[in-house]
Parts: structure tokens; sequence; C-alpha cells
């Protein structure tokens, strides 16, 4: 369901959070007065799904963000893309119309607040190509590990499509709460580990998980980032 495929040594992982960290001031709190939750880059999900701004918005808010991801993560980003391009077997640029992918920093309290976040699949395209345009043939997420928690950080993933939770004659009874329906579905634990690209090639359940105890210390970041094949070519954006 997923591949793992080495990209960064442990020693560039650190380097690279050590710029993250030298960048504290543009990263973009999330979870307001906690301060736990925070990103450098916008992200469709957060900056445009539900209703929260329109496209050509969220194209004008990741513009500054993206100047920040391009000066101090050019090279990450280039090898992230070669690296995709390499795996999937398709030519793919990093986009010059959305947001970049960007990362996800998650600390003490705000890793209890993620581990505890809700199942979900990756659509937000959705939001960005129109919800009545057709489906790309390629959908992709992945995620690189730079900096984890003590007790290991990860995954759980469900092998279950989009499709498949449409309708209720052959997916759970019809008075069944997702919550409930994911309790007796097994579902697989994919652990991270540091320097290590995560690549999802289509949309399939998940949520972070944790392992406890987690320690007021512990930082979770991760580059994030998704890909949609758009005229022959996989974009990549965020």
């Amino acid at each position: 369901m997923i591949d793992e495929v080495r990209l960064l040594s442990a020693d560039e992982a650190r380097d690279i959070v050590a710029v993250l960290d030298a960048l504290r001031s543009a990263w973009l709190v999330r979870d307001g007065q906690t301060r736990a939750f925070a990103t450098l880059g916008r992200a469709a999900y957060l900056d445009l799904c539900g209703g929260r701004r329109t496209v050509e918005e969220y194209r004008r808010l990741a513009a500054d963000q993206n100047a920040h991801l391009t000066a101090g993560f050019g090279g990450l980003l280039e090898r992230v893309r070669a690296k995709v391009e390499d795996e999937t077997g398709n030519p793919a640029l990093l986009t010059e119309d959305w947001a970049l992918p960007g990362f996800h920093i998650f600390t003490g309290d705000g890793l209890q607040s993620a581990g505890a976040g809700g199942a979900h699949f990756d659509l937000q395209f959705r939001d960005l190509i129109g919800r009545a345009a057709t489906p790309p043939k390629e959908i992709l997420s992945f995620t690189v590990a730079l900096e984890l928690p003590h007790a290991g950080s990860g995954l759980r993933v469900w092998p279950i499509r989009p499709l498949q939770l449409v309708g209720t004659s052959k997916t759970r009874d019809g008075d069944e709460q997702l919550s409930q329906y994911l309790v007796r579905k097994p579902s697989v634990y994919v652990p991270y580990a540091v320097g290590n690209l995560y690549l999802q090639r289509e949309p399939i359940l998940h949520c972070i998980w944790n392992g406890t105890p987690i320690e007021s210390s512990d930082r979770r970041i991760t580059l994030q980032g998704h890909g949609l094949e758009l005229g022959g070519e996989l974009v990549l954006y965020w």
C-alpha cells in the first residue's frame, strides 16, 4: 500500500531540520494559542478545502511561503521530485501554480492531537481541479520523515479506497459510524524512519499514529506533498 524508499542520511535530515528551525519566524501556527502544530508552506487541506478560500486566494497565499521553501529547501525538493519520478516511472515536476510540498511540525501536545485525528483520504485535488472534473489517472501522496518522537511515529493504514465507502450495502451497516466500522476492519501500522520517503500511490484511508509515552520535547517533522497526473506529467504540490 505504501512504498518506503531511502532518500536522506540521518545527518542530512538533521541539517534540514536545522535550516527549518532557523526559519521559525516564517512558520504558520495552525492551532491558535496552543502553538503545537505549525507548517512551513501552505496546504490545500488547511488553506482551501471546506470552503475556506477560493483557489485564487490559496495561490496568492502560497506564493510567499513558496519563496521560503525554494530558497531554503530547493535542493531537497529537487531530490524528492527526482525520486518520485524514478519510483513512478513518470515525468514529475514541482508545481508553479499551487503550494509547493511543505513541512508539518508537531510538538508536545500537538503530537497528541495529531494522533487522535480522524482517518481520512487525501482528496484535496478535488478542490483544486473541480469536483466535476474527471479524476487524474495517477494520484499520489508522499512524506519524508525528518524528526520523530522517541517512542516512534508513522501511519495507521486501512486497505480501503474512497469508492468502498460510498453507500452502505457492500461496506457497512446503515447505522454504523465510520469510527465503529474501522474498529472491526484490520489495519496496518507503517513505522517511519528518519530520512525515508513514503509514497502512497493511490488514496487509501489513513491517520497519523504516534507511540507512547509522548514527551514534551518530542517533535514530529515531515515534508508533505501530493502528486497529480496532469497533461502526462506528475505535478507535485501540497
